[in-house]
């Protein structure tokens, strides 16, 4: 039998180059800033209008009763 030192494996390791950094500048920094409030008002405002709207639905479906009226406030 040989052994696997006859043979040896021989490895060459070649560094990579390093990435270059990204400049971040002020304007970046503000387009990002803005474009993360306003995906956050669009899903604020999605799910606010879909919890709302279940919340009227179940308000009306719920009240199947003929001789209740909604209340109203003296004028």
């Amino acid at each position: 039998m040989q052994s696997s030192l006859a043979h040896p494996y021989v490895v060459t390791v070649i560094p990579d180059k390093p990435a270059e950094a990204k400049v971040t500048t002020v304007s970046d920094l503000l387009i990002g800033s803005v474009s993360m409030a306003a995906a956050l008002l669009v899903v604020a405002l999605v799910l606010g209008a879909a919890f709302g709207g279940v919340r009227v639905a179940l308000r009306r479906f719920r009240s199947s009763d003929p001789d209740r009226l909604p209340p109203v406030s003296p004028s």
